[in-house]
């Protein structure tokens, strides 16, 4: 989690916050090279005073230019090792694409927990449209029709209907499921 995030939508975007960071650098730097010159001449009271104010006003205004930058900069660390505390593993980062364990559920019949990594796949890669038909064809094996024929519906709006029909039949095959009727399918 981060307080401002640092991903641009686009190029100028970039440009533009990196344009206000060196700004606010820069008027920093002239602030201090401003004291630096003022106290090393020492002129009288009045221009002293006021040239003191105009670089504080400048280095206010970097400031507040540069506090965004700095917040994000300085929450990175306590934010990692917040994280490192409460999430030892890691970020939830979407698992690996694998089959292998909802395939062995299928074929050992255990088909509520078939379902249940096959839901995830999906959740997780939502273009693998061999999961997506080996869902369907879960849901109509467990006796789940209305599931079934919404998925199939969300299903062949994503994927286009002789595509998840083809997949469908592989996974027939595969998996020597149920065969759906046509007629509950859509």
């Amino acid at each position: 989690m981060r307080l401002y995030h640092d991903n641009p939508n686009s190029k100028a975007e970039l440009i533009w916050r990196w344009a206000l960071r060196l700004t606010g650098i820069g008027l920093m730097v002239w602030a201090f090279i401003d004291l630096a010159v003022l106290f090393a001449k020492a002129p009288g009271m009045a221009t002293a005073f006021g040239l003191c104010l105009f670089a504080f006003a400048k280095m206010l205004l970097g400031a507040i230019i540069l506090a965004p930058t700095l917040a994000n900069w300085i929450s990175i660390p306590i934010f990692a090792w917040v994280d490192s505390i409460y999430r030892p593993g890691g970020y939830n980062r979407k698992p690996p694409l694998c089959y292998r364990l909802g395939e062995q559920y299928i074929r050992e019949k255990k088909y509520d927990l078939a379902l249940v990594e096959y839901r995830d796949i999906t959740r997780y890669y939502p273009k693998e449209i061999r999961a997506a038909a080996t869902l369907y064809l879960l849901y109509k094996q467990t006796d789940e029709t209305r599931r079934a024929e919404r998925w199939y519906a969300r299903s062949i709006f994503r994927y286009s209907k002789p595509r998840f029909d083809k997949a469908i039949s592989k996974s027939v095959e595969t998996f020597s499921l149920e065969v759906p009727s046509s007629s509950s399918a859509g």
